[in-house]
């Protein structure tokens, strides 16, 4: 008999390792929020160029990049101040980006170290053999163009480098709190959402069960098109728990409360949840979802079973919103247009009618063939006509005559009769007399001067 050496139970991390790495002032928040929510679940790397976000955050594995490009102060907004750290600190990056099967990269767009490092930690990261997942937030429709265009470039080369891209838009995430609530209340939530949203993907790609998603059916089912997320996640306990449980994800506002799913062409349904949990809640929850979607949208189930005896069913929805662009471009200024006008042509000769030749004295072409017996056809036209010259024409013209000039009419000056009108507030005053002259009066009128 062959025995085989007992082996420790590799855990989850082991399995599969994975490293979630924040990249500038909201990707190392984000970090701090993984951290409390899953604990040691996954690697965690914190970069930025701003010293002052590395030292605040919770993170153990920090990595100040760019200390003589931005001397620890930020990007500043500028992208390109973010490459010219990130190529300043290659070497470190490199490192950071080494190690791991499955990296996810945290980041906002918009801004200057998440838009500038972000394409190029993602190359690096590929080029190292890991699967490349980028977690990214769009910036708010007012936080002007300008950080919209960044955030559109840096998407676009992120979408060429990284495996797979998933966009969250903070116009929508802000819809999870109340629009008269604190403004750190909103971002609370937004973190909130965007730590369930990676959560979930990492129960997915670790999940065991009957039914599993790989990270091939995650490239294939969610990779290409808009890199627009639509993503909901739902809890629930009891013996109604599957229909509260998808009921709940479909209130996401990213899923507009499941009417997105209509245009989705592909989707992932992941139910996870104890041993426990039956075929009939699957069924239930498949159903439900197949009568939101089109007879064409392709949905991929997985089911995990490795939940503790006792967990909530977890319901997840997780699709690409297609025919929409993550940021519409700024359409161009239209380029003012100068008018130009016809080049002045010859006239062409004209033949006068009977009453331009009764008005003028002389005689049509008509009168003309009649006084001497023929008749000139209307299809016909003599060579003698065509080629007469100017002066031979029989039209005769009336040279214009310039309009003689009149010398302009004289104004004459009208004495106006003013009725008198009371003082006001001085009408109990005494009038200015001076040598007999009432000083109150115009100069004009008291000399009678007339205005010319």
């Amino acid at each position: 008999m062959i025995e085989l050496p007992r082996q420790a139970t590799p855990s989850p991390t082991q399995d599969l390792p994975i490293r979630a790495i924040g990249i500038g002032n909201a990707g190392v928040a984000l970090i701090d929020r993984l951290l409390l929510n899953l604990g040691n679940l996954v690697e965690y790397v914190a970069i930025n160029t701003d010293i002052q976000s590395l030292t605040a955050s919770v993170c153990e594995n920090k990595l100040l990049v760019g200390q003589k490009a931005t001397r620890g102060l930020g990007a500043g907004g500028d992208p390109e101040l973010a490459t010219e750290a990130g190529a300043e600190s290659q070497a470190d990056l490199l490192t950071a980006m080494q190690g791991s099967r499955v990296i996810l990269l945290l980041g906002g767009l918009g801004g200057g170290t998440a838009s500038g490092l972000l394409p190029e930690c993602a190359r690096m990261a590929r080029e190292s053999g890991a699967f490349v997942v980028g977690f990214i937030t769009l910036p708010f429709s007012f936080e002007g163009k300008r950080r919209q265009t960044q955030a559109a470039a840096s998407l676009a080369a992120l979408q060429n480098t990284a495996d797979l891209v998933i966009a969250f838009e903070n116009d929508r995430m802000s819809e999870l709190a109340q629009p008269n609530g604190p403004l750190i209340e909103t971002f609370a939530e937004s973190e909130r959402l965007l730590a369930d949203s990676i959560r979930s993907l990492i129960e997915i790609i670790r999940g065991r069960g009957p039914m599993q998603i790989t990270l091939g059916d995650l490239c294939g089912y969610l990779k290409g098109g808009s890199p627009l997320c639509l993503f909901g996640l739902g809890e629930a306990s009891g013996a109604n728990r599957a229909h509260e449980a998808l009921a709940y994800a479909l209130r996401s506002p990213l899923l507009d409360r499941g009417k997105n799913l209509e245009r989705c062409t592909s989707l992932l349904l992941h139910a996870s949840g104890p041993a426990d949990l039956s075929y009939a809640e699957v069924q239930i929850a498949a159903a439900e979802v197949a009568k939101l979607t089109e007879d064409h949208t392709r949905i991929a189930l997985g089911i995990s079973t490795a939940a503790p005896a006792g967990s909530a069913l977890r319901i997840t929805l997780l699709g690409i919103e297609p025919g929409r662009e993550a940021i519409s471009p700024a359409k161009p200024t239209p380029a003012l247009k100068l008018r130009q006008e016809p080049a002045p042509s010859a006239p062409e000769p004209k033949t006068p009618s009977a009453l331009e030749a009764k008005a003028t004295g002389s005689e049509s072409p008509e009168e003309m063939g009649a006084a001497d017996g023929r008749e000139t056809p209307d299809h016909e036209t003599s060579t003698t006509e065509l080629f007469a010259p100017p002066e031979t024409s029989p039209v005769t013209r009336p040279m214009p005559t310039s309009p003689s000039r009149k010398s302009p009419a004289k104004i004459k000056q009208e004495t106006l009769q003013f009725e008198p009108v009371a003082r006001g507030r001085f009408e109990k005053s005494e009038p200015t007399i001076i040598e007999g002259e009432d000083l109150d009066v115009p100069t004009y009128l008291r000399l009678k001067i007339r205005l010319k």
